[in-house]
């Protein structure tokens, strides 16, 4: 089989899973199989903008892929295919080459259709995914399916395997009669300002404006169209540097330090699919609150595992994060639901289901 996936760097949601299949699937289901980097972007800052290198890259991959048609005998594709911004031209270029040699193929969609459903493009890729089969993240997003006609169709949720030992459950770091307690709101993002880093400024400004609040928000995330040291610049000049601080990138160990110190998780996006940093949140019990985009409203139950409200809904963000300030025990009670919830989303569960869609398409 020939995988085309995302590798990194840089290192987002697609690349974490692309890696993990790799690692994973690098002997299935043969060992003929191939893996081969699609991705342009070599950092942050060049996703969604044209560099003359991207050309290169776009050649290279082409010549690796008719290398790879004729070298494997199989005539199995897995494609992570982009269905949103500029990186669909590069796959569908991609993916008539597929299509003049005829190999049955298997698309792993990791964004959301994001052109109109009326659009020649869009006719265009009925024609391209006629005859073939995708899998989809999550419920909701299988609904793009229905305007492609695909032969066959899955779900296949994302999991991750977080290799970190928590030292202290959360309710034992939880003192609710300590009135000194800073309460740490975590937000784990990249800096673009779809992910709604812009949005923690007001967000502070209005926590300050109800109430004297002893909290703050720590923010892990590299560059991209912000950066964290203008972030933190923007924080002196808007005087809240107590309650929020711009840490910059971290990575495995020092990145779950800070997860395992926080009380709250903020993920207030404008357009995500799959965020797989909600499902690390759980895994340290963290209540999360966040926006009713792509998959998030079947990830995070209102109430049970957290808050989904509106993107840009500065207001109930606010809202919901003064009812978790003010209430320990519901805190308690929402980081037992997360702590049972991630054992739906662990990387064991992934590779097997993706292992089952595989070898069933290979049958059929």
């Amino acid at each position: 089989m020939i995988y085309l996936l995302h590798l990194p760097p840089p290192l987002n949601g697609s690349t974490i899973v692309g890696n993990t299949i790799e690692k994973k699937l690098n002997n299935f289901p043969n060992e003929q199989s191939l893996f081969i980097n699609i991705l342009l972007s070599s950092d942050n800052k060049q996703i969604g903008y044209f560099h003359f290198q991207k050309i290169l890259k776009v050649l290279k991959i082409f010549s690796k892929l008719i290398y790879s048609l004729f070298k494997c005998k199989s005539k199995q594709i897995y494609f992570a295919f982009s269905i949103s911004g500029k990186a669909v031209y590069k796959d569908i270029f991609l993916l008539a080459i597929l299509k003049l040699f005829k190999f049955k193929i298997l698309f792993h969609f990791h964004n959301k259709l994001a052109f109109s459903k009326k659009s020649l493009l869009v006719y265009f890729l009925k024609v391209l995914f006629r005859n073939t089969s995708a899998i989809f993240l999550s419920k909701s997003l299988l609904q793009d399916s229905k305007h492609f006609g695909f032969r066959q169709t899955y779900i296949c949720a994302n999991g991750i395997d977080v290799n970190y030992v928590i030292k202290e459950s959360y309710i034992s770091k939880l003192d609710s009669h300590n009135d000194k307690r800073i309460i740490k709101v975590l937000v784990c993002s990249n800096l673009f300002k779809f992910k709604g880093i812009l949005d923690l400024f007001e967000i502070v400004g209005s926590i300050n404006n109800i109430g004297k609040f002893k909290y703050i928000i720590k923010v892990i995330g590299d560059n991209g169209d912000l950066s964290f040291s203008d972030m933190n610049l923007v924080a002196h000049k808007l005087n809240c540097e107590s309650h929020i601080e711009f840490l910059g990138p971290l990575y495995q160990n020092d990145k779950y330090d800070i997860f395992s110190d926080s009380d709250i998780f903020l993920h207030p996006t404008y357009d995500d699919c799959f965020p797989l940093v909600l499902i690390e949140a759980f895994y340290f019990g963290l209540p999360v609150i966040s926006t009713n985009v792509g998959s998030i409203p079947e990830i995070v139950e209102n109430g049970i595992n957290g808050y989904s409200v509106e993107p840009g809904q500065i207001r109930l963000l606010v809202e919901k994060l003064i009812l978790l300030f003010e209430n320990p025990l519901l805190r308690i009670n929402i980081s037992n639901s997360n702590l049972v919830k991630y054992k739906n989303y662990t990387q064991i569960k992934f590779i097997q289901s993706l292992k089952d869609i595989i070898n069933n398409e290979i049958k059929g």
